[in-house]
């Protein structure tokens, strides 16, 4: 990953601001915002590398902002609907489950795996 955590930052507060103005073309303008920064600051083009691991990390702002809420990609409604995670990879965050979500019903062994957690 050739993105620090200060140019991470920087992209997250300026999509979250264009999409704010524009849901439709925050992806476009963060991209294209980023680039003129980059190339102002550094005085090049950024490299291939480079903009694949921008595009990938706007790719991954967007997907988490179409989220019900913060940290759904890890809950286990959300990895089972989207087929994310392979039945291995399932069983393994169920196993010994201590918790049960008041959502969904799934029981997990980690709050963090459940939108609304109770203990059992």
């Amino acid at each position: 990953m050739v993105l620090t955590p200060d140019e991470k930052t920087l992209l997250r507060n300026r999509y979250r601001h264009f999409r704010r103005e524009n849901d439709v073309t925050a992806f476009e303008r963060t991209i294209g915002w980023y680039r003129h920064w980059y190339r102002e600051l550094v005085g090049q083009e950024m490299s291939q590398e480079h903009g694949r691991d921008l595009t990938d990390f706007v790719l991954k702002l967007e997907s988490e902002m179409e989220m019900p809420h913060l940290g759904h990609a890890k809950h286990l409604c959300y990895l089972a609907e989207s087929g994310g995670v392979d039945i291995e990879s399932y069983k393994a965050l169920v196993k010994n489950a201590k918790f049960l979500c008041k959502a969904c019903g799934r029981a997990a062994s980690k709050e963090e795996n459940l939108c609304e957690p109770i203990p059992f």
